[in-house]
This record gives structure tokens, sequence and C-alpha cells, in this order.
């Protein structure tokens, strides 16, 4: 929540739902694609399936074009 002082000097709030990292979400946390495909700038790019499992490059991509 936000309130108070705060609220008054924020002019744009932006969310992203990040539903996967690139990882299990078990206490393993092991790679869900290959090595080259993890993380918010992967050394490969990722397939249209690929999204689904890493939101990441995704999430670092919009962020910089607002």
């Amino acid at each position: 929540m936000i309130t108070g002082a705060i609220k008054s000097q924020i002019d744009h709030i932006w969310f992203y739902n990040v539903e996967a990292d690139g990882w299990s979400l078990d206490d393993k946390r092991t790679p869900l694609l290959s090595e080259d495909k993890l993380g918010p700038v992967p050394a490969t790019t990722l397939a249209t399936d690929d999204h689904a499992r890493n939101n990441l490059p995704d999430l670092l991509t919009r962020w910089q074009s607002l």
C-alpha cells in the first residue's frame, strides 16, 4: 500500500508478473532450460516456448522500453 507523502510523489507504477525465472520452484532449483538460455540476458535467443520457462529477458526488454 502506498500512502502519505510518498503517494503524492509517484507518477507511474509498473508491474510485471514473473511466472518463471528458468529454474524449478522446488527446493532443488534445477534449471528448466540449458545454461545458455538462463538469466535476464541469455547467450542464446529464447524460442517462443522457452519464454514460458524464463520470463526474465522479456521483463528486462519491456522495462528498458518504458
